[in-house]
């Protein structure tokens, strides 16, 4: 962790502290359902209803690098650098924060085809209960909420290559991972799309939407308790997104993907804030990426890919005081299969670029190395 001399635009000394965090998650879900299909007159019905219930357990530690008492800080020059050494601390019995979230939906959802329309159409009830522990912070949050949240669409087939689509939905989450100065609400969601989709023209498919999502109690860093979260008024995304696959031969494939929108803070108790860039959030993204499966000869089952991602530059913190560069980070696969065996090797930031990205932590403001180059290797087998 650093803190920067800010007594100057181009400090010389930086301030820095030790710091270890450890976190465990376990969720547990149960998701029964239930599908039944009939007909009324021209009309046929594919028909949903289940329930979800999931319970998850959110315990975690932070203890300074001097143990788990008072904080010590060095200053670095750094002009000339010399870190201090670093003594791993003692993780403590009791987690600092012990948080549980539990969560209750029934749905039901009704698909209706009628010739060349499709429609869809359903309503889903959630409970949602937030237990937000933290006795080193002072916190001691539990809040119970529930909503009837609804979901329709259609489509209609101009032909089975072209159609056009629209939708509505609203949604409820919890507000999960933030130490909330407040009682936290659900995280509420609504979102409309339009927009028209090609199947396979010419080994093209592709979907061209326009979208506008709106959230409410969205969690962001308390500017007046550095380290603790506050759920803003509400922020709109809206703008236009547009996916390309391509199968140019039976083993050479093609992906293209561009994202352009408005996203900013509608309302919020700081009226400052309004109209300001969401915190992290590129006004533009995109994605190019190829692969080819050999499928005959010496070289059969072998899979070779190559891709890059772009977003533009991203809000540091809420009121948009800096902004990251923009970045360009390259990707590859290669995979094999045998058998019934798929094995593959994926390489993040195949270039290694050094670049920085916003963090979240302790109200924002900060900025963290992105991932160097990262290699994960997969493993599949089917039976």
């Amino acid at each position: 962790m650093g803190c920067a001399d800010y007594g100057s635009a181009t400090p010389s000394v930086n301030t820095m502290c030790g710091l270890r965090m450890w976190g465990q998650v376990k969720t547990t879900t149960v998701s029964p359902s239930l599908t039944g299909k009939f007909q009324t007159w021209d009309a046929k019905h594919t028909l949903n209803l289940g329930i979800d219930y999931e319970k998850t357990r959110d315990e975690g530690i932070m203890a300074y690098s001097n143990g788990f008492g008072p904080i010590s800080f060095d200053n670095v020059d750094l002009t000339n650098p010399v870190y201090p050494a670093w003594s791993e601390p003692v993780s403590p019995a009791t987690p600092d924060w012990q948080n549980r979230y539990t969560s209750k939906v029934a749905y039901i959802q009704d698909q209706i085809d009628i010739g060349a329309w499709h429609f869809l159409g359903g309503l889903r009830y959630s409970e949602i209960e937030v237990i937000d522990v933290n006795p080193s912070w002072g916190i001691n949050n539990v809040s119970n909420n529930s909503k009837t949240t609804p979901r329709i669409g259609a489509v209609y087939e101009f032909t089975p290559k072209f159609s056009v689509f629209a939708g509505y939905g609203e949604g409820m989450q919890v507000p999960a991972f933030s130490i909330f100065s407040k009682p936290p609400k659900p995280e509420e969601s609504r979102q409309t799309e339009v927009g028209f989709r090609l199947k396979d023209m010419a080994g093209i498919t592709a979907t061209v939407a326009w979208f506008d999502l709106t959230r409410k109690n969205v969690a962001i860093g308390d500017p007046a308790n550095p380290g603790y979260s506050i759920q803003a008024g509400t922020q709109q995304s809206k703008g236009v997104d547009i996916d390309l696959r391509w199968q140019a031969t039976p083993s050479w494939a093609w992906i293209a993907a561009f994202t352009t929108q408005k996203a900013e803070i509608t309302e919020d108790s700081n009226a400052a804030l309004a109209g300001k860039q969401l915190f992290n959030v590129p006004e533009q993204s995109a994605r190019l990426a190829t692969r080819y499966d050999f499928r005959s000869g010496n070289l059969a089952g072998l899979g070779l890919g190559l891709g890059l991602t772009h977003n533009s530059k991203l809000p540091g913190n809420s009121t948009n005081t800096f902004f990251t560069p923009a970045t360009t980070v390259w990707d590859a696969q290669v995979s094999y299969a045998i058998w019934k065996a798929r094995f593959g090797l994926n390489v993040f930031n195949l270039t290694d670029k050094k670049y920085y990205v916003p963090s979240a932590y302790f109200g924002g403001g900060q900025v963290i190395p992105a991932l160097p180059r990262t290699i994960t290797a997969t493993a599949n087998f089917a039976f």
